[in-house]
């Protein structure tokens, strides 16, 4: 009973600030600013995901045969695919939801 009393406690003081959340941080950037710089790291991770592949091309064509080295390299390939794959994802959800606001 006395958690009870003390959430309450807590929450008539929290429902008696300002509507505008006074004292709290505000961000004073554009979305434009914050779009770009998501395009930038967006644009990182999608390169690093293509060399990724890139090498793991190189490592199954050069695996002679060898059952693991083909298995290896065709995993790695579908993650490196399935990682490009939510990067572009993220970017077009992050545009999307930035050209809304």
């Amino acid at each position: 009973m006395a958690n009870l009393n003390m959430l309450t406690a807590m929450f008539t003081r929290l429902a008696q600030y300002d509507s505008d959340l006074g004292g709290l941080p505000t961000v004073e950037a554009e979305s434009d600013s914050i779009q770009k710089g998501l395009s930038v790291i967006f644009g990182v991770f999608a390169a690093v995901a293509v060399l990724v592949i890139i090498t793991a091309a190189i490592d199954f064509a050069n695996s002679g045969g060898d059952p693991e080295k083909i298995a290896r390299g065709k995993k790695t390939i579908i993650f490196a695919l399935i990682g490009l794959v939510i990067c572009i994802s993220a970017e077009v959800i992050v545009n999307t939801v930035l050209t809304r606001l």
